[in-house]
């Protein structure tokens, strides 16, 4: 017995399939297509500080312990920066002040071996009235990163 609807089925299927496919596809560039018109967003100023006023700062004690010797080793607080020189255990320590408008701490360190090993620095810094703070910056080679203080 033979049924002749069967036969053509697949080549009938086969177009069904990619006719279902192109209209999904029409669909999702649709979705995801930039919807004609775009917004162009308004510049927003920051609001300028008085050049006059002085920055208020909180004293801190800075400690920076490293996994290997360094050339030397940078912090930026905002009010000012510290810089260690060489130090043959990698165990620093210091006085910062830290403004007290962005409390941003930036790290700089160049690694006086420059193999491609991971290394880290600690970060502790003991600020006035605040609870100790530790951090540790980890990177393949020299360390240049910062971190939010939560004064």
């Amino acid at each position: 017995m033979h049924i002749s609807c069967v036969r053509g089925s697949p080549l009938i299927r086969t177009f069904l399939v990619l006719g279902l496919l192109c209209i999904s596809a029409l669909g999702f560039v649709k979705l995801t297509g930039s919807g004609g018109k775009t917004v162009e967003a308004g510049v927003v100023e920051a609001p300028k500080r008085n050049p006059n006023a002085p920055i208020e700062v909180i004293p801190a004690k800075v400690r920076v312990i490293l996994s290997d010797r360094a050339k030397s080793v940078k912090l930026f607080a905002g009010a000012g920066y510290y810089q260690f020189g060489e130090n043959a255990d990698g165990d620093y320590s210091g006085e910062l002040k830290i403004a007290k408008e962005g409390l941003l701490l930036e790290i700089q360190v160049d690694w006086l071996d420059e193999s491609a090993t991971r290394r880290f620095a600690k970060l502790v810094v003991e600020a006035e009235g605040q609870e100790t703070f530790t951090h540790v910056f980890d990177a393949q080679g020299d360390v240049d990163d910062f971190v939010e203080l939560p004064f």
